[in-house]
């Protein structure tokens, strides 16, 4: 009887147990489906105008409207916003693995932000020509260069050229934007259809080989396939575009922005996968992939044009190739903290012609003030034979091209930290042909959804972004009783 007391307290005991987990298990479960119902319910809300995307488009169309007072929603699908205006900490500074720079003095919606955060400056960009470092502080700029003196005259009359343009492009119009210029005007027509190598055909090879690289860097594709009006628009006006850097990552202009957008009012959603959008009557509804649903008057939708394609029910046939039109370059950003590498004003912007990288930009300057830091730069790369590399590959042949640039530099031992951050959503690539055929299409709401972003603007940059935005919330403020 003694050995049998023990057993039965023990299955007791056990049972006791078992029925107290299973009790535990249950309350769990319904305590879980309680909250997940709470949370669908809290989460399915209804709003005025409810944009898709947290990138600069997207957060502009949102400011403008909640400073208006709509009742907006923002939606994102990762944890951040800002987009491209991507940010990380390499080598203790902050290194910008997206958006490479600001350009100042383009739009009214992002200047005030602009003024208000600190920046660092970019001087005159430097070259290496076929591994030959040219300081833009070097006397005559261009007599540097290591071509021939005919290939020098060329140089020179094709920025006249260019320059001349430009000036045609804007006068009598009284437009600041270029890429938004009617398409009745012939010089317009003319460009756009050209190709870079066309309108630079005239010239030394050496010219197109300078300006292929100028542009392909930060565009994109290259002389025979992007369209030269966005040679003409970006690089015939003023030579020195006053470019910069935010101090502390240029996300912090997204961050900036969407505290604005908060204090008036607007509410943020993060993690909101969509998976689609249709349009119901006067609603317009929105279902997440995780089951969350949302519904408005308007919807903007500020997501890349394939995502937007892929996510927006009931499109036309026209709509839907305009769309499918829309290519982005792929790009790569590397991050690198580094000893023996130069630090300073003169080298805060260089580009690469000849090499396997686009451009590099000095991240520190004098956000470290402390040499000791050693020197942190982002490199861009273009190249998809190169970019697809693995990472340890990939930054062991970039740092082979820096030595170019400092003979002191070792490749082997010299590279303390990097990141990389791939991009298969770059810059819009602007080919001939492209916008005076889809521009009108892509630009037009589906119903009562409207689009914005880079490739709406026809300006492939993130100013482009911001005057898609714009324009989206211009459009629905104007809407009555709006």
């Amino acid at each position: 009887m003694k050995s049998k007391l023990p057993k039965s307290k023990s299955a007791c005991s056990i049972s006791h147990i078992i029925f107290m987990v299973i009790l535990s298990i249950s309350l769990l479960f319904s305590k879980q489906a309680s909250y997940c119902q709470t949370n669908n319910q809290t989460k399915s809300q209804h709003a005025q105008v409810i944009v898709i995307g947290a990138g600069i488009a997207g957060l502009t169309t949102a400011l403008i409207l909640s400073k208006k007072g709509v009742d907006v929603l923002l939606l994102e699908k990762n944890l951040q916003v800002g987009g491209r205006l991507n940010s990380v900490t390499v080598g203790g500074i902050p290194c910008n693995m997206g958006a490479q720079w600001i350009v100042t003095g383009l739009q009214p919606v992002i200047d005030p932000y602009i003024e208000r955060l600190q920046l660092q400056h970019l001087k005159n960009i430097s070259v290496v020509w076929n591994d030959k470092l040219i300081m833009p502080g070097t006397g005559n700029y261009l007599s540097q260069l290591p071509i021939s003196k005919e290939a020098q005259n060329d140089m020179i009359s094709s920025i006249v050229k260019m320059a001349n343009d430009h000036k045609k492009l804007f006068k009598g119009n009284g437009r600041d934007w270029v890429f938004d210029l009617q398409a009745e005007d012939s010089l317009w027509i003319k460009l756009e259809k050209q190709t870079i190598a066309d309108y630079l055909s005239a010239y030394h090879p050496d010219v197109i080989k300078f300006w292929d690289a100028r542009v392909g860097g930060g565009f994109g594709g290259n002389a025979n396939n992007i369209s030269a009006l966005v040679l003409v628009a970006w690089y015939g006006g003023d030579p020195n575009i006053p470019m910069a850097i935010v101090k502390g990552g240029n996300q912090l202009l997204a961050e900036e922005m969407l505290k604005d957008c908060k204090n008036a009012g607007m509410k943020l959603v993060l993690g909101a996968d969509v998976t689609e959008v249709k349009q119901k009557g006067t609603q317009v509804m929105i279902i997440c992939r995780d089951g969350r649903e949302y519904a408005s008057e308007y919807v903007v939708v500020a997501v890349p044009s394939f995502a937007a394609k892929e996510i927006v029910k009931e499109l036309s046939a026209e709509k839907s190739e305009a769309l499918e039109s829309v290519k982005y370059n792929p790009l790569a950003e590397v991050g690198m903290h580094l000893k023996n590498f130069p630090s300073g004003e003169e080298l805060s912007a260089l580009m690469f012609i000849g090499g396997d990288v686009a451009a590099i930009l000095n991240q520190t300057g004098d956000i470290a003030g402390n040499p000791k830091v050693g020197t942190v730069i982002c490199v861009t790369i273009n190249k998809k034979e190169i970019m697809d590399l693995p990472d340890k590959e990939l930054v062991a042949l970039i740092a082979k091209e820096l030595k170019k640039v400092s003979p002191n530099f070792d490749p082997g031992k010299d590279v303390i930290e990097y990141s990389v951050k791939r991009w298969k959503i770059g810059e819009v690539h602007v080919t001939p042909n492209y916008l005076s055929k889809y521009r009108k299409l892509l630009r037009e709401p589906s119903g009562r959804i409207y689009f914005a972003g880079d490739y709406v603007s026809d300006f492939p940059t993130w100013g482009g972004a911001v005057w898609s935005g714009s324009k989206a919330a211009s459009e629905l403020l104007s809407k009555p009783g709006k």
